[in-house]
């Protein structure tokens, strides 16, 4: 949540939840592509909880620090507690930080908290076409022969050697701290408490599949779906979709920190009217009326090979036709 474009979000979840919101401006891609972002939501995080020297602040206890985020900054709050959980699981439980040896511990985290999140950077699951008519996002191009998206030619883009995406190389495309959807529900296990909140928007199968992992790992997970809602409709406190949203995200946040957040086998879906459906996160993702396939690990891991696959393959493409062009350059400058 950037401090500017953000700053009524992050003022309004400061009074609800009667918190401190730290907000991050981050380097953005293609002038910064991946690990930039994510190193950068990592040294904010051992900024809070261990201050360089002359900070203003006081060192803040990891168990009173949520990691939020709406949209592509979701997908970077979830990057970031995989990150420390797989730093963990490597067996590194402390990182030198401004000469200090500070101690990280992914379990320590309060909670995540995530609203319409981009966990898939490759656009692979359905709803990225189903959900066209409720969504504010545009579908992904079907054609395979050019990079995505297609930018006007300017002095970042395309970028030197040529990339199909602005975030990433495409063999990292897959990566699960580029796409965290691409990780293992065993990656997920001992994980903080987390929320989830979607619509029918683009990004509802990912958001789906991530809080079925999350819970078949044995974690804690509130899933808060809303029909016909579009990307990022919880930032909008004019509908009362989204006010209910975002209050729920709120008080998922308060509890997370008291380390009150129940445990439940059931998400729910919340339709126009306000009536609420509850739904087995076991079957998050899985087929029903407006889902046509069941997006079981399998079908999930080939659908994002597939998107990957086509990119990296283009990609080589493109940076041969460079060399070539580079070479018939250098002939014509050399006399030959």
């Amino acid at each position: 949540m950037d401090p500017v474009t953000h700053r009524p979000t992050t003022s309004a979840l400061a009074q609800q939840t009667g918190g401190r919101c730290f907000s991050v401006r981050y380097r953005l891609a293609p002038q910064d592509p991946f690990p930039s972002a994510l190193l950068d939501a990592f040294v904010a995080y051992l900024s809070l909880i261990s201050p360089p020297h002359g900070s203003f602040h006081e060192p803040i206890p990891s168990k009173n620090i949520i990691f939020s985020g709406d949209s592509s900054g979701a997908g970077l709050a979830t990057s970031l507690l995989l990150l420390l959980a797989t730093l963990n699981r490597m067996g590194i439980d402390q990182i030198r930080f401004h000469g200090v040896n500070v101690p990280i511990n992914a379990t320590e985290i309060a909670g995540l908290a995530i609203t319409s999140p981009w966990l898939d950077v490759s656009r692979s699951l359905p709803s990225v076409l189903r959900n066209i008519q409720y969504d504010m996002i545009a579908p992904p191009s079907s054609d395979y022969t050019m990079p995505h998206p297609k930018f006007p030619q300017d002095s970042v883009w395309p970028a030197r050697s040529p990339r199909v995406e602005t975030y990433c190389e495409s063999s990292m495309v897959i990566h699960p701290l580029v796409s965290p959807l691409a990780a293992k529900k065993e990656h997920w296990r001992g994980i903080a408490p987390v929320y989830v909140s979607v619509g029918w928007e683009s990004m509802q199968d990912e958001a789906e599949v991530f809080a079925r992992r999350l819970h078949e790992a044995g974690g804690t997970v509130i899933f808060d779906g809303y029909v016909g809602m579009p990307h990022c409709f919880a930032l909008m406190p004019w509908n009362k979709a989204g006010r209910t949203a975002f209050e729920n995200c709120a008080s998922f946040c308060v509890e997370a920190v008291r380390g009150k957040v129940k445990s439940s086998d059931f998400g729910s879906w919340t339709n126009k009217d306000g009536n609420v459906e509850t739904i087995e996160l076991g079957k998050l993702g899985m087929r029903n009326r407006e889902r046509k396939v069941d997006l079981d690990d399998v079908l999930v891991s080939k659908l994002l090979e597939k998107q990957r696959r086509w990119r990296v393959d283009l990609e080589k493409k493109l940076r041969n036709c460079e060399k070539d062009e580079t070479i018939k350059t250098n002939s014509i400058r050399n006399g030959k």
